[in-house]
């Protein structure tokens, strides 16, 4: 159900960072709040985004999670770099990938979704065997389908 009781929810995220300030999980669910929050604050979440990064630099849902944010505000950029150094941190996480290939297929070009979508199931399959990756790679081949059924 949404029930959307905003500051209920703010005040749950305060009291379990202040027993866990560096839990990028946490962080992440706060900012993601922040995102849909009638009266959101985009710098409040961008802020929790970056203490979730700095919490954990190495987590990459938080770095999807962040780009998404700033691309749906315009900064696609910006979006593009998170993702960027989100898989050069975490050359296997699969939905970073499918995330910077589908960002490509929206603004930028079918090539260059083509070389995102190839370098993250190269990338996936080192660890799943085999030249398809196996399950950890299907998203990344069905958005490149999607990509190859609209062009």
């Amino acid at each position: 159900a949404n029930q959307e009781n905003w500051d209920e929810a703010q005040e749950c995220f305060e009291t379990v960072l202040k027993f866990d300030k560096r839990n990028s999980r946490v962080l992440q669910a706060y900012a993601l709040m922040e995102t849909k929050r009638p009266d959101g604050d985009s710098r409040e979440a961008i802020g929790l985004f970056e203490r979730a990064l700095k919490a954990n630099p190495r987590d990459g849902g938080v770095f999807q999670a962040y780009a998404l944010y700033v691309a749906k505000l315009g900064d696609i950029e910006s979006a593009r770099g998170l993702l960027r150094r989100g898989t050069e941190i975490d050359k296997r996480h699969a939905p970073l990938w499918q995330a910077w290939g589908v960002l490509e297929t929206r603004h930028g070009t079918a090539s260059d979704a083509r070389e995102v979508f190839q370098q993250g199931i190269w990338a996936c399959a080192q660890s799943s065997g085999g030249q398809s990756g196996g399950r950890r790679c299907a998203r990344l081949w069905q958005a490149w389908g999607v990509l190859e059924a609209q062009e």
